[in-house]
């Protein structure tokens, strides 16, 4: 048995630092955000904690306006998670993989344009931070953003055709178009989350960035002498293109598993690809680190930058995208498309796609329903490998770190590749002296069979959890029911005061056969 940002500074606009033993402003009311920053008009983050370790307001209120930040962003990640599955976007389907190959690729949302105020309140020793931002603005602004991308773009297509007698500086002029189209493709999906518009294709010239992106693609292909027939030509292709449109900059940079289309799932393929793709960055004097060289136990990453990527099925090819991305501000330093022949991986016997994708698909669709994050309640969860695009193998062996950012219960549940459900921890309590602290589940795991696509879901909440259908197994504890019920029963409390939250977080883990 065995048992997941981007390229926009923020630009903040700051309203005065409220201290005050008096009342409260209207806006740290549930009920007054909720009527005065409705959803269908604002984006919206929100924290509020109590100064458990007595540290000074203003450090106490910087922390919260991180966490509304973060809270927001994750909000966002939840919404174009469901935007995507349930195909809201749709209007054809070119639209639709268009959209989700642009978002695929998230992993950091940083608004740009926020409106922060902060209060605290020193009687009761209570920090609150609230982040937001009119949708429509934020489209204006995103739709300008796009604009003067597009230019750019342009000036670096005519650059790269005036310098054709010059082959290294005419790659080096269409290469640079390349995190501009991802900038591009991140502000699109955006535009149409904000948007409330019927037909989202009207908001985005998505043929037009596709005829660029197709002509940058052609002249990069003819100017790139070496022909792509292997998996190593792909790898030292893509990594010598991420370092020249890094300038040589990035010397260090987190390695993470690319992933299949929009689903977060790792394969054969992904393991294979990770493996000689990093060979071929340290080729290019770029030093890798990976999630299981971080200090997993008090959630630091070592390095500023990192780098991920998703991979699709194209015609008779394998499309893969890597960008990398600059940690504190989210930006895309550099991004390549590399395309290797499916042949390739037929020939080696090498499997692209996910195992038991389709149920595992499925499970997706089910999870990004009515999936809950809450700023009251920080909740974050990690393994011994990290917490992004995670890849065991057979015989590893699993941890799960946690931390939480107030006094709160946590529910642990591990759904198998075969569909089982194990209730790991039902009602783990988080005291005062844990807050802020990472906290090692007490089992280890060695990863065996069934392998294949699973789940990790944490729920932490201020009350104790209802009691689920359990059946005790081979030491386990099985829980009864379909993933409805489960997600039904785990998702049921509804906090109706500010004192009281619930958060989730899941992850996506794939198991591999050695």
């Amino acid at each position: 048995m065995k048992f997941k940002l981007n390229y926009l500074v923020w630009l903040l606009i700051f309203v005065p630092t409220f201290l005050s033993a008096g009342s409260k402003p209207d806006w740290v009311k549930q009920n007054f955000r909720k009527a005065n920053f409705p959803a269908g008009s604002y984006v919206v983050g929100f924290s509020g904690q109590e100064n458990y370790n007595e540290v000074k307001p203003e450090a106490l209120l910087r922390t919260l306006v991180s966490s509304a930040k973060v809270y927001l962003s994750e909000s966002i990640q939840v919404s174009i998670r469901s935007k995507t599955v349930k195909s809201v976007v749709a209007v054809d389907n070119d639209f639709e993989d268009y959209f989700k190959q642009i978002t695929s690729s998230f992993s950091n949302v940083k608004l740009s344009n926020l409106s922060v105020k902060t209060y605290y309140d020193k009687r009761k020793k209570m920090g609150y931070a609230f982040v937001y931002a009119k949708k429509k603005d934020l489209q204006n602004y995103y739709q300008k953003q796009i604009k003067i991308k597009l230019e750019k773009i342009k000036y670096f297509i005519k650059e790269g055709k005036q310098s054709s007698s010059n082959k290294q500086k005419a790659l080096k002029s269409y290469m640079n178009c390349q995190p501009l189209f991802r900038q591009i493709e991140e502000a699109q999906s955006l535009i149409i989350l904000f948007s409330s518009h019927a037909n989202v294709k009207q908001l985005i010239d998505y043929e037009q960035i596709n005829t660029y992106k197709l002509q940058v693609n052609q002249a990069i292909e003819s100017l790139y002498q070496k022909a792509q027939y292997t998996l190593d030509d792909v790898c030292f292709f893509m990594a010598s293109s991420l370092k020249t449109q890094a300038q040589g900059k990035i010397q260090q940079v987190e390695l993470r598993n690319f992933t299949y289309q929009d689903s977060k799932m790792g394969s054969a393929f992904s393991r294979r690809f990770i493996h000689v793709f990093e060979q071929n960055l340290v080729k290019n004097q770029i030093s890798i680190t990976h999630p299981s060289q971080n200090n997993s136990r008090s959630f630091i990453v070592a390095s500023s930058y990192y780098v991920s990527g998703t991979y699709w099925k194209e015609d008779d090819k394998i499309k893969i995208i890597a960008n990398l991305h600059e940690k504190n501000s989210g930006k895309t330093i550099s991004s390549v498309e590399g395309k290797l022949p499916l042949e390739w991986a037929e020939r080696n016997n090498i499997e692209y796609l996910p195992p038991n994708y389709d149920n595992a698909y499925s499970n997706l669709e089910i999870f990004n329903q009515d999936e809950l994050v809450s700023g009251n309640l920080r909740l974050e969860v990690s393994t011994n490998l990290g917490s992004d695009n995670v890849i065991y193998t057979e015989r590893d062996t699993m941890k799960f770190y946690i931390r939480t950012s107030r006094e709160c219960y946590v529910r642990f549940i591990y759904h198998l590749a075969d569909g089982s459900k194990v209730l790991m921890l039902n009602s783990l309590y988080i005291d005062r002296s844990k807050i802020n602290k990472v906290y090692e589940l007490p089992y280890k795991f060695t990863v065996a069979a069934p392998f294949g696509i699973e789940t990790l879901q944490v729920i932490a909440q201020t009350e104790e959890f209802k009691p689920l259908s359990i059946t005790k197994k081979y030491g386990y504890k099985f829980i009864n029911g379909n993933l409805q019920d489960i997600l039904a029963n785990v998702r049921g409390f509804t906090p109706v005061s500010e004192e009281q939250a619930i958060s989730e977080k899941r992850l996506i883990i794939t198991t591999l056969q050695r």
